[in-house]
């Protein structure tokens, strides 16, 4: 959340915070979370000053099983996408696990 008196970020936790100012650093500034109608609405500035908005879906709290915490967001365009943060070194056996997985239904797909 954004606090209006002073403009700062204040989230739920140091990591979480550290990963809004850093996009904001890169040039994607959150600014907004709020509630249009049914739906909860996340804004963030570009760099170019453009505002994108992405519906916000569902959170996926951390816990000690997961290792990670991820967000299920819809974007504009109706695009569904999961963004996740975690551990490390469990995220990054994810992503190698769905590699190779993708590299294997490349096999299968070539040989039918």
């Amino acid at each position: 959340m954004i606090d209006k008196n002073s403009g700062r970020y204040n989230a739920s936790s140091p990591d979480e915070q550290a990963l809004v100012e850093g996009a904001k650093e890169c040039g994607f500034t959150f600014t907004q979370r709020a509630k249009v109608g049914n739906l909860n609405k996340i804004g963030i500035r570009l760099s170019d000053d453009s505002e994108e908005s992405y519906e916000f879906l569902k959170e996926l709290e951390f816990d000690s099983t997961r290792k990670r915490m991820s967000v299920v967001l819809r974007q504009d365009n109706g695009d569904i996408v999961v963004y996740c943060k975690g551990a490390d070194s469990f995220v990054k056996k994810l992503l190698v696990l769905e590699h190779q997985s993708s590299k294997n239904m490349g096999l299968i797909n070539s040989q039918i």
